[in-house]
């Protein structure tokens, strides 16, 4: 995501929106990480990883 942002601001029309294009990156990378946490979770109780 931050290779493609770091393109599309490479290129001399979207210089101005350099800020939109790293938030837009870190939202995507936020939520694929926050998916992937409730993903894990669940596998983990649905195995009972971590109960005593």
């Amino acid at each position: 995501m931050k290779g493609m942002a770091d393109s599309a601001i490479a290129q001399f029309e979207f210089t101005p929106d350099r800020i939109e294009a790293y938030v837009f990156a870190a939202v995507i990378f936020w939520i694929v990480s926050f998916m992937m946490s409730r993903i894990s979770q669940r596998v983990e109780r649905a195995q009972g990883i971590g109960e005593r």
